[in-house]
């Protein structure tokens, strides 16, 4: 896939965007996600997949996909509402419900949430397909 392409989709991709790396039906994508064939972060039932993520895996499948750390390394220590937006590709409402049932690290201050990078680091690491399983 050319630069290009890759640059013309945004950083959390849908599931038409991994259809169209992959050129696989919906179905395919699924089973890969479940498998950990291409990388993502299950929260709360939802999947984030990362384009820098899935090109990493495209372009050496050998190669183990980027830490969530290279996308938080851009934001501030205290991560805004709409900030986490952007990272977890979710719209507002999403991202306080997954506050306020604890899907995701915050904590509230009066009416509003503060959210911390090295919590949500964490809570991205916890939630990848591609984190080890823990010993048996």
């Amino acid at each position: 896939m050319s630069d290009a392409t890759w640059a013309s989709l945004g950083p959390v991709l849908s599931t038409s965007d991994l259809m169209r790396v992959t050129g696989m039906k919906e179905v395919t994508v699924w089973r890969w996600l479940k498998r950990g064939t291409l990388p993502g972060h299950v929260i709360s039932g939802s999947w984030i997949v990362y384009r820098e993520e899935v090109r990493a895996k495209i372009d050496d499948p050998e190669k183990q996909p980027l830490e969530p750390v290279e996308f938080l390394s851009t934001f501030d220590d205290v991560v805004k509402i709409e900030e986490a937006e952007l990272l977890f590709g979710k719209t507002r409402q999403t991202i306080y419900k997954w506050l306020s049932q604890g899907a995701i690290p915050g904590h509230q201050m009066g009416v509003s949430w503060v959210l911390y990078r090295d919590e949500l680091r964490e809570c991205l690491v916890a939630a990848s397909n591609q984190s080890p399983s823990p010993a048996s």
